[in-house]
């Protein structure tokens, strides 16, 4: 989970330098964005369910907050597209 955490990072701070950056083309950009978010949305998908697969029964209840780390991830797919979504919108 930490390796594809940094991935994403690093996806989103590539993404962050070419929106910024004047002399960057606007579809070079768009393929930017669209992988950064592809990964940073799988790694919320990833992470969220290796938080409740660790913590067992207790992470899907009230009391413990992982259910909350797994709903926030859940959402931010409907929310910002999922990764697959994001990964048709690029052309290779």
């Amino acid at each position: 989970v930490f390796a594809r955490t940094e991935l994403a990072r690093s996806a989103s701070w590539a993404a962050s330098y070419a929106l910024a950056d004047e002399a960057v083309d606007a579809d070079e950009a768009a393929f930017q964005v669209h992988a950064a978010a592809s990964y940073a949305i799988e790694t919320a998908r990833l992470a969220a369910s290796e938080c409740v697969q660790l913590h067992g029964g207790i992470a899907i209840t009230w009391e413990h907050d992982a259910h909350l780390v797994f709903k926030r991830a859940h959402a931010l797919g409907h929310l910002f597209g999922s990764p697959e979504r994001h990964r048709a919108a690029v052309t290779l």
